[in-house]
């Protein structure tokens, strides 16, 4: 089995910017991996209280739902 573990830059609170690059890293990734990991809090940064309030308004957002959909495009 071949495991990438993958540590990318993100933008605290910018979890579409963050996804782009974690969907990036899955597109780019050697064809012989098996599994990609990558840090907990990649998606999310690290977040203070006045910065969940728009995660909460972007969850929703259809970009967002991408990540249910990738390992479909992946395979």
């Amino acid at each position: 089995m071949k495991i990438e573990l993958v540590q990318l830059a993100g933008r605290d609170g910018d979890v579409v910017h963050n996804l782009g690059r974690t969907l990036e890293a899955i597109a780019t990734c050697a064809a012989d991996t098996d599994l990609l990991i990558f840090p907990e809090t990649h998606l999310t940064g690290f977040v203070d209280a006045s910065g969940r309030e728009q995660q909460r308004r972007t969850r929703n957002e259809h970009r967002l739902r991408t990540p249910r959909n990738a390992r479909y495009r992946f395979q």
